[in-house]
C-alpha cells in the first residue's frame, strides 16, 4: 500500500513538473516571437533604428549599427514592404556560453517576394536578436538565389 501511494505521489509530482517545464518553454517561445513581431512592425513603419535596437548589444557591436541599418534599408528596397511571416520551425538550445537561445526559422512574405530567415533570440528576460540571416530568397520576377 505504501509503495502504491509513493508511486501515485511520484507520478503526480512528475506530471506537475513536466507541465511546468512545457508551460515555461511555451512562454519563452511567445516572448521570443514577440521580438520578431516588433522587428517587422518597425520595418513596416520604416523605423530601421527601432529594428536595429532589437538586436543584442554584442551583435550591434560586432556587425556595426550603421552597417545593420544599411543592410536593412537595402533589403527593404529590394523586397518591398513586409507582408507577413510564419514560423516554420523552432528549437531552444544553449549557446557556447550555456545561455538559452531560441532559433526560429521563418518564411517571410514581402511585397516583391519571399525569404526564408533564421533568427537566434537570446532568452532570459530581455529577449534580443543575437543573429539574423536570410537563407533563401525568391523575388517575384522569378529569380531564386541562396
Amino acid at each position: 500500500m505504501i509503495k502504491k501511494l509513493k508511486l501515485i505521489l511520484l507520478i503526480g509530482f512528475l506530471s506537475v513538473f513536466l507541465h511546468g517545464c512545457i508551460t515555461y518553454r511555451a512562454i519563452q517561445v511567445v516572448q521570443a516571437t514577440a521580438v520578431v513581431d516588433r522587428f517587422y512592425q518597425a520595418l513596416n513603419q520604416n523605423n530601421v533604428t527601432a529594428a536595429v535596437d532589437l538586436y543584442s548589444a554584442d551583435f550591434r557591436q560586432t556587425v556595426g549599427e550603421e552597417l545593420l541599418k544599411e543592410n536593412l534599408n537595402r533589403d527593404m528596397k529590394r523586397f518591398g514592404s513586409f507582408v507577413d511571416y510564419q514560423v516554420k520551425s523552432w528549437k531552444i538550445e544553449n549557446d557556447k556560453d550555456k545561455h538559452r537561445q531560441l532559433v526560429l526559422v521563418c518564411q517571410v512574405a514581402y511585397q516583391k517576394g519571399a525569404t526564408l530567415e533564421v533568427f537566434v533570440i537570446q532568452l532570459g528576460g530581455s529577449e534580443r536578436i543575437s543573429s539574423h540571416e536570410i537563407k533563401k530568397e525568391r523575388l517575384s520576377e522569378g529569380e531564386f538565389q541562396i
